[in-house]
């Protein structure tokens, strides 16, 4: 199937697993230019491991999601070796899963951060990246932002908070020719 992403550039935060994973080789199936970060080193040789038994080409760089700084530097080397960014997957979130009178600050923090912050400023990061040539932004989102569920506090809120920016950040970036949707 041709979805006109050949020779495009795709980055996707997030995407050395699960869904980042998938949308990683099926966009370099389609004969785009992939890269995708990852938090850890050893997640990022499996993930490797795992496009080179696929026969993709992912440039692979290490980036914590969650903060602005590792994201500018990751977006940098990809305009670096590509020379622009067509689409970006905000896909990086974690759901650390505890019950309300569990949650540290730590654990709100990490999870605000990932999960809500690196949607925000990866959004700007690619906006900024895509220039008035325009290009496409994808945020995940969750059922678990209309469902609620014991243990998803957190998880639910950024989930919530996400569905809600990408509207907004729809709107503000229409006029410079970028879509911007949830999954």
């Amino acid at each position: 199937m041709d979805l006109g992403l050949k020779d495009k550039v795709v980055v996707i935060t997030g995407g050395t697993a699960g869904i980042g994973e998938a949308c990683a080789l099926a966009f370099s199936r389609e004969g785009a230019h992939v890269a995708v970060c990852g938090r850890t080193q050893k997640r990022i040789a499996a993930f490797k491991e795992r496009c080179a038994q696929a026969g993709a080409d992912v440039f692979v760089k290490q980036a914590d999601a969650g903060q602005a700084e590792e994201l500018q530097a990751f977006a940098d080397a990809v305009v670096s070796r590509f020379g622009t960014i067509d689409v970006w997957v905000n896909n990086a979130g974690i759901n650390v899963g505890k019950r309300l009178m569990e949650i540290t600050p730590e654990d709100w923090q990490q999870t605000v951060a990932v999960n809500l912050s690196g949607v925000l400023f990866g959004t700007q990061i690619a906006a900024r990246a895509m220039g008035e040539k325009g290009g496409v932004i994808l945020n995940a989102s969750s059922f678990a932002s209309l469902i609620p569920s014991v243990g998803g506090t957190m998880y639910g809120a950024t989930k919530a908070a996400v569905s809600n920016m990408t509207k907004t950040m729809a709107a503000e970036l229409t006029p410079k020719h970028i879509r911007v949707n949830a999954y």
